[in-house]
């Protein structure tokens, strides 16, 4: 659960509906790494997080599925998490094209 910015010691004792938003979908994403698996695809696991905290969450789940080998497709529109996160590639979809690129700056 450290991995997913879930450190807090009052949510090793809450209950699941005790939990705020931003605190199930990170022990939701926890949940899931710990299954292993070999590729994960999430829609938008940020967007109920402040900027500070989705870039930390971000970071931990980026250095987590490299080190663990996992392939992640990533859905998000907040550039702060693809910083955070260190992306490989990243495939701009929207205004009717699709691009990718190598990096978060964006460089074909």
């Amino acid at each position: 659960m450290n991995k997913c910015g879930l450190s807090d010691a009052v949510l090793y004792r809450a209950k699941f509906r005790e939990l705020s938003t931003g605190q199930k979908e990170r022990a939701k994403l926890a949940s899931l790494l710990a299954e292993k698996p070999s590729l994960i695809l999430i829609d938008e696991f940020a967007s109920h997080l402040d900027s500070l905290t989705a870039m930390r969450v971000a970071k931990k789940f980026g250095e987590f599925v490299r080190s663990a080998g996992i392939t992640a497709v990533i859905v998000t529109h907040r550039k702060e998490v693809i910083e955070a996160m260190g992306v490989d590639k990243i495939i701009y979809v929207g205004y009717g094209i699709a691009k990718v690129y190598d990096s978060i700056r964006m460089q074909r």
